[in-house]
């Protein structure tokens, strides 16, 4: 030992290995010597996390128990020697850290759980499976909504007269044409009326797609819902046929696409109306052609239903196959419903479906 009053720096490399004993004589020390030395003893391991955590804390001890030494004198390069441990500390923390966050990384990732398809079914075995019900089942139906039905209604001209119509229930599909056979003209005006809204029933009701009739408004259910052919009066004699087209086009209160007239010509026109005729007033046409007229009529505003009073009255067999004929075409092209009131028996026959009363 010198007689200064500096102690001897030890070399770094011995700091790590020895033990130095060497204190300086002055110096007051608040604790054991064995506690100074220790400071001095730490060992860092770079492959270990763990003992960088341990030599922080036995830094922090030992720095408690020296901190009278440090007060009382501790020299420059014992600052030195601390500030380098220090830095070495925080590098080999570092470092550590880098090592880990690496070997997360080359860690294989988890396999995804394995999930089981779903078994899809297509649509073309679901075709195959409805055709085969269908041919070996005769009853096989698939149920749908009535456009127009008549629920338990009923019908008294006057409370004393007794019913017209009693306890009747009728229901009409779109696509298909339905006969109600009569045998009396007030039963038929009955019918007549009580479908196109213009009655209403004394008891039961008269639904339109599952909604009352009487909840509509008369105007909107006539003029966007029903197109009706009357066996009287269906036109103005007067006019012409396109003018009688144009005249309800207007009386419906409906926006149309094209012009008025350029629509009641094709109209004419899908009913095999001949064309030179158009303009011609309608008391001077034949009768054929004045059905064809009345039901280009009924058919202006694009209606759901299509309800004929006798549309094949007084006319021949070849003009009664030629009206059915129209009326089905519009069943399968527009998706009508056509409901005929007739007393001809015949004509009932070729309906789709026949109600008695």
């Amino acid at each position: 030992m010198s007689d200064d009053k500096k102690t001897t720096k030890p070399d770094k490399d011995l700091e790590k290995t020895e033990s130095t004993e060497t204190v300086d004589e002055t110096t007051t020390v608040g604790a054991d010597a064995d506690d100074v030395i220790t400071k001095f003893d730490i060992v860092f391991d770079d492959d270990s996390v763990d003992d960088t955590d341990n030599a922080a804390d036995d830094t922090a001890d030992t720095d408690g128990t020296t901190g009278a030494a440090d007060a009382a004198g501790t020299t420059d390069d014992d600052n030195a020697d601390e500030a380098d441990k220090t830095s070495d500390e925080s590098a080999d923390a570092a470092n550590a850290q880098s090592e880990a966050k690496t070997t997360a990384a080359a860690k294989p990732a988890a396999k995804p759980a394995t999930v089981k398809p779903v078994e899809v079914v297509e649509a073309e075995s679901t075709a195959k499976h409805i055709d085969r019900e269908i041919r070996h089942k005769n009853d096989f139906k698939f149920k749908t909504y009535p456009t127009l039905a008549l629920k338990h209604a009923s019908y008294a001209s006057d409370r004393k007269g007794g019913d017209v119509l009693h306890d009747v229930s009728m229901e009409f599909y779109a696509r298909k044409t339905h006969a109600v056979l009569v045998d009396a003209e007030n039963e038929r005006a009955a019918v007549m009326g009580l479908l196109s809204g213009l009655m209403r029933p004394t008891d039961g009701k008269v639904m339109f797609k599952s909604q009352e009739l009487l909840e509509l408004m008369p105007q909107e259910y006539r003029g966007h819902f029903v197109g009706m052919i009357p066996q009287r009066y269906a036109l103005l004699p007067y006019l012409s046929a396109v003018q009688n087209i144009v005249m309800t086009m207007e009386a419906s209160g409906r926006n149309f696409l094209k012009a008025k007239p350029i629509l009641a010509a094709e109209l004419l026109e899908n009913v095999d109306f001949p064309d030179e005729k158009n303009d011609v007033p309608v008391s001077e046409l034949l009768e054929i052609d004045r059905r064809k007229a009345a039901i280009a009529r009924a058919l202006a505003c694009e209606p759901a239903v299509i309800l004929a009073d006798e549309p094949t009255g007084q006319l021949g067999d070849d003009g009664r196959d030629e009206v059915m004929k129209l009326l089905r075409s519009f069943t399968r092209k527009d998706d009508h419903c056509v409901v005929i009131v007739t007393e001809d028996r015949d004509l009932a026959k070729s309906c789709d479906y026949t109600y008695t009363l």
